[in-house]
């Protein structure tokens, strides 16, 4: 009679684990990579300085949309993002990206999303012939996981980004005309004459602004010089006098 001999258990969780670490070969976070600005070209032509130094990790809020408004204040643009669920991967996979890509800032974000179970053979051989004889049960934690990838910025002349006016403003104002402050990054001309978020700029020099790409025209057109900003603030109307950055 043929001798049945089982497989020690811990040689069964070796070859569980190599399986699945070999799926970590591949960095998910490179893998689902969207690039947001383009390629080389398209960031130079951005003003966005992409660097060699050790990109700095830091942990996203419940609100993306409030950590990415966050960096922009900073003065960072953003790269590109990666989105994935999985079992959960290290953070220095995220810095690995980051670094790939000239990333100086990194946001991660994880949340558990449910616990998958399996199970995987147990083998035992019978001479030369091995067969399955049990199976042990598995429990996988998966995650959504992501993280967004930034680099400081151009700040542009006056230091804001802008928007379309949406539903509400226009009615408000009875009017199309304008651009609405998204974005005031710290330490510009906006920051320090205090344009807040949510002004809506109606002229420069008594320019008309009808839109953001009119608004940057009339701006490169005074760079380096004392403008004079005709805003709208709620339902009160402003006038702002601001120095622009040089142009770079």
């Amino acid at each position: 009679m043929m001798r049945q001999r089982r497989v020690p258990l811990f040689m069964v969780a070796i070859a569980l684990f190599s399986g699945l670490l070999s799926g970590c070969a591949v960095n998910p976070y490179a893998k689902y990579y969207i690039n947001k600005i383009g390629g080389p070209e398209h960031i130079a032509k951005a003003g966005v300085k992409v660097f060699s130094e050790a990109p700095v990790l830091l942990r996203g809020s419940l609100k993306p949309e409030k950590d990415a408004e966050a960096m922009m204040e900073e003065g960072f643009d953003m790269l590109g993002y990666s989105t994935f669920n999985g079992p959960e991967f290290p953070e220095e996979k995220a810095v690995e990206q980051a670094k790939n890509i000239g990333a100086t800032r990194v946001v991660i974000y994880s949340k558990y999303t449910e616990t998958q179970t399996g199970a995987v053979p147990l083998f035992s051989t019978i001479g030369n012939a091995v067969i399955a004889t049990t199976t042990i049960p598995t429990h996988q934690r998966r995650y959504d996981q992501g993280a967004t990838y930034w680099a400081p910025g151009s700040p542009g002349l006056l230091g804001i980004r802008g928007r379309p006016l949406n539903d509400e403003e226009r009615a408000r104002l009875q009017t199309n005309k304008g651009v609405a402050v998204a974005i005031v990054i710290k330490k510009t001309p906006a920051y320090q004459t205090d344009l807040l978020k949510g002004d809506i700029i109606r002229a420069v020099n008594g320019k008309a602004i009808l839109s953001a790409d009119e608004l940057s025209a009339v701006l490169n057109e005074f760079a380096g010089q004392q403008v004079t900003i005709a805003l709208v603030r709620g339902s009160e109307a402003l006038t702002k006098v601001v120095t622009l950055n040089k142009k770079p």
